[in-house]
């Protein structure tokens, strides 16, 4: 293997289109303010993100379910409620990271 390219270019389409869709959902405004404030906050119900990103709550459940979709969003029933937080710790970072250079 070449010593400056250790590791084997991602080539596998589906793998690439999984990774576009994910990129996708995150480029619309609301899904990154949902990501952003879950990532501040950790778990939240869906009540709690309907106050604090003043949306309605048919929009906000759209945005929870593409998110959700594209796995970026994990959901619990506690209670009554619904609570919402990222499907993945490192994605953590990923917002982190968005948040310090691009903000």
């Amino acid at each position: 293997m070449n010593q400056l390219y250790p590791q084997q270019l991602v080539t596998d389409s589906l793998k690439i289109d999984q990774l576009v869709a994910a990129l996708d959902a995150l480029a619309q405004p609301c899904r990154l303010q949902i990501m952003l404030a879950l990532s501040q906050t950790g778990a939240l119900p869906a009540g709690v993100l309907q106050q604090q990103l003043q949306l309605n709550i048919p929009i906000l459940s759209s945005h929870l379910t593409c998110l959700q979709e594209q796995r970026l969003l994990s959901s619990q029933q506690r209670g009554h409620e619904q609570y919402y937080a990222l499907a993945d710790a490192s994605l953590i970072q990923v917002m982190r990271l968005i948040q310090t250079n691009y903000m």
